[in-house]
Parts: structure tokens; sequence; C-alpha cells
């Protein structure tokens, strides 16, 4: 890549930033402005040690990401980047950078046929880290909009009758069996919003303007 290429994809990161930076989650410190590895590092070695004081126990999940710039659609980063407003000039040079890109192999006096590149950010590219975190943030927020849907559905169901409401928060007599208990509907909704939150919801189910802006204010705070 030269070095003219390398200043002009450097004043498109910095316009395109102030449009991306509000779609990256809080919690992400890798690829943040202002933010690091030690950022990191200070909270949860913050949350262990509140933790171990109240003796709770505390679970971490490593994901390794095999090829993670190697899988990203350029579609969607184009998609994602409209849905911002990005300027149309810069839009188009991203686009040149990305689509209708091919690749071939030669070994010898030997080449290989010649295959569209779909997927990937360039290694190296200043741009990379800003077109990563706005995809893999935008699947987040396709994780965050099933959940708003589910609790939607939810609620619009008990609004129908008294019979929704009741099978919903009554229970049945009896003992439950030992070991880890199945999952319910409920239980995923008191892990996404809190337990308060759930009952909140289920007392304001009948004020539709009112849950609807419960629900809508609710899932704009969450992750």
């Amino acid at each position: 890549m030269s070095h003219i290429t390398k200043i002009l994809l450097k004043i498109i990161m910095l316009r395109i930033r102030n449009k991306i930076k509000p779609e990256i989650a809080e919690e992400q410190c890798r690829f943040a402005e202002d933010k690091g590895t030690s950022n990191a590092i200070y909270i949860l070695r913050t949350l262990i040690e509140r933790a171990l004081e109240v003796q709770k126990d505390v679970y971490l999940c490593f994901i390794d990401y095999t090829k993670a710039f190697d899988r990203v659609c350029h579609d969607e980063i184009i998609t994602h980047l409209k849905q911002l407003n990005i300027d149309g000039k810069d839009l188009r040079i991203i686009k040149t950078m990305y689509w209708e890109q091919t690749a071939a192999m030669r070994i010898e006096n030997k080449t290989s046929t010649i295959q569209d590149i779909k997927r990937g950010v360039r290694q190296g590219c200043v741009l990379s880290p800003d077109l990563f975190s706005l995809y893999t943030n935008k699947r987040r927020s396709l994780v965050r909009t099933i959940r708003k849907r589910q609790t939607t559905f939810l609620g619009h169901v008990m609004r129908r009758g008294k019979l929704e409401h009741l099978i919903t928060t009554g229970k049945f007599e009896g003992k439950r069996s030992r070991g880890r208990q199945r999952e319910k509907i409920m239980d995923g909704l008191a892990t996404w919003l809190g337990p308060g939150k759930v009952s909140d919801i289920l007392a304001t189910v009948k004020d539709r303007d009112l849950w609807r802006y419960m629900i809508t204010n609710t899932y704009k705070q969450g992750t």
C-alpha cells in the first residue's frame, strides 16, 4: 500500500470515526479510542476482587475467533456504513478498496484460477480496526434485536387476556427435581432485563404506550 493511499485512508478514518464510535459497545477496550488492554485488565481484576470479598463465583469465557479479520463480509460492511449515512465519496473509496477484488496463486510457471474476494479486511490498513469493530458490534445488536422481539411478543400475548397472565405468573404445586433446572422463558427475561424489571413489565403490560416505552428504553441501555 502506497504512502499516498495510507494518507487518504487516514483522512477517511478521521471522517467516519465519529459516526462509528457510538455503535461500539462501552465494554469493548480493543480498537477503541482512549482504551486498551490495561483498562480490561483493571476492570476484570477489580470484579474478581469484589466477588471474592463476598464469596461469589466468577465465570470467564475466552473466545478465540479463527481468522476473524478474514471472515468479515464486504457486503455487510457496506450495508452498515450506509445505515450510518457515511459521506458518498468516502463510501465509494471504501467500496473501491474492497469490492471486485480478485486473487490467484502462482507456483513457478503454474497459475491457479482467479477467485473473487468477498470477505476480509486489509491487514495493516488504518480503516480495518474500525470496520472490524463496526461489523462485530452490529452482530451484537442482532442478538439485542432478538431479545427485544421475544420480550415484545410476551407482552403482546399477555395483553390478550387473564389466562395468559395467570399461566405466566402462576406455579404448579409440587417439588422441583434435583440437579440443574431447565431454562424457562421468564428466566431469559430475568437475565436480560433484571428480576425487578421483569416484574415492572408484567405490571404495566396492559398500558400499551407505557409498555412500549419501557421496552424501547430498556434495550437502548442494554447490551
